[in-house]
């Protein structure tokens, strides 16, 4: 797994193949997380839980709080609570900043 910050994404690959990704957009004290792809090649091998854990691990390491919109990062906090002190409820400024993000 590696920080790309000049993209807003997280990377993890396999043998040296880029195999997924999750990106992110800022606000000041916050990363919002809207997307994560794993390919079809690499599914089944438990990469996005890996790659969403190392994320959010180093986000708190470096004193940011969270906000998803992305499905993925929903469904794998309901069962990762050891991170919900540093997860917040997206606010109408998160949406737009991953409006702009994305665009």
């Amino acid at each position: 797994m590696v920080h790309v910050p000049e993209e807003h994404a997280y990377a993890i690959s396999v043998d040296g193949e880029e195999a997924g990704f999750t990106a992110y957009a800022e606000l000041p004290g916050y990363r919002i997380y809207f997307h994560t792809e794993v390919d079809d090649e690499f599914e089944g091998q438990g990469l996005a839980s890996r790659l969403v854990h190392a994320a959010i691990s180093e986000t708190r390491d470096a004193g940011l709080r969270v906000m998803v919109t992305c499905p993925y990062w929903k469904k794998w906090l309901t069962t990762h609570h050891d991170f919900d002190e540093i997860v917040d409820p997206v606010t109408l400024e998160a949406v737009e900043a991953v409006r702009a993000a994305q665009s």
